[in-house]
């Protein structure tokens, strides 16, 4: 992440987190973090693009609901160092 987008991801409204789609409990689903509600787990959709849509929604959607930065991750990797990134100015 960049020094830019990190600094803009240090707005008041902070970060929020859309993790890639992954397997669930026979299902796909994917996690959303915000500073205020923390870490939240979609609904489990049982087709991969029900999921995949689902997930499209919620990125398409959010700038509308928020101040902040929208972080949408591609894989677990980015999912885990954006969270670190998002919680570390959170005590």
């Amino acid at each position: 992440m960049s020094a830019d987008l990190q600094a803009i991801c240090a707005a008041p409204a902070g970060p929020v987190v859309i993790g890639p789609v992954v397997t669930r409990e026979g299902g796909y689903a994917f996690d959303l973090w915000t500073p205020k509600n923390g870490l939240a787990h979609s609904f489990r959709y049982q087709l991969v693009e029900d999921a995949c849509y689902a997930r499209k929604y919620e990125i398409k959607s959010q700038p509308s609901k928020i101040a902040g930065c929208l972080i949408a991750c591609a894989t677990l990797d980015e999912f885990t160092a954006a969270l670190a990134i998002g919680t570390s100015g959170i005590r």
